[in-house]
């Protein structure tokens, strides 16, 4: 399991993603965000898991990048603009500091890209699986969020196709079948 040195040594590689003037380097306990005036916080989250969302050999910037991306399409479903985000990683003992460093680009890249800042989070170890989860805030004008009860039909379709599309393609790679029974509205 990952010592105390090894997530000072993980926070400290993760510092070169966190440098939005809010997050302190990720030096503190807290960032701060400064809300826009006559705009809404949205905030959404998503964990992902080892063997559930990915698989153990997927490369460790496609895992970063999938996990800030899902947060970044949440965002935008609901008409947001992304002001940030918070990471937090449960690693295993086997994760070194040459996959650290690849998830840490995969997310500098996606940052860079998507005009999005790490503003804080936390790193543990686990005895389980890689772990993480990511917390993405976005501004959106006052009362103009788009709610999922004003989804659409065409539009929950989509959503319902997109989220089984990844759910058959994981079991797949795991050498699973899919069922029958995978639809949610997503939306």
């Amino acid at each position: 399991m990952p010592t105390g040195r090894r997530i000072r040594a993980d926070r400290t590689d993760l510092c070169t993603v966190g440098r939005d003037a809010g997050a302190f380097r990720l030096t503190d306990d807290a960032a701060v965000l400064s809300p826009r005036p006559d705009h809404d916080l949205v905030v959404t989250t998503d964990a992902l898991v080892e063997g559930v969302h990915f698989l153990s050999g997927d490369p460790p910037g496609s895992i970063a990048k999938k996990a800030l991306r899902a947060n970044l399409s949440d965002l935008a479903a609901k008409g947001a603009e992304p002001a940030g985000y918070l990471l937090a990683l449960s690693l295993p003992a086997r994760i070194d500091m040459t996959w650290i460093e690849a998830f840490a680009r995969g997310l500098g890249e996606d940052q860079k890209s998507f005009t999005v800042p790490l503003l804080g989070g936390d790193t543990t170890a686990t005895p389980g699986p890689l772990t993480m989860a990511v917390t993405a805030l976005g501004h959106v004008p006052a009362g103009a969020m788009i709610r999922r009860a004003g989804c659409k039909g065409g539009r929950r379709r989509l959503c319902q196709r997109h989220h089984r599309r990844r759910r058959r393609r994981l079991a797949l790679l795991k050498g699973g079948v899919r069922t029958s029974a995978e639809a949610t509205p997503d939306c």
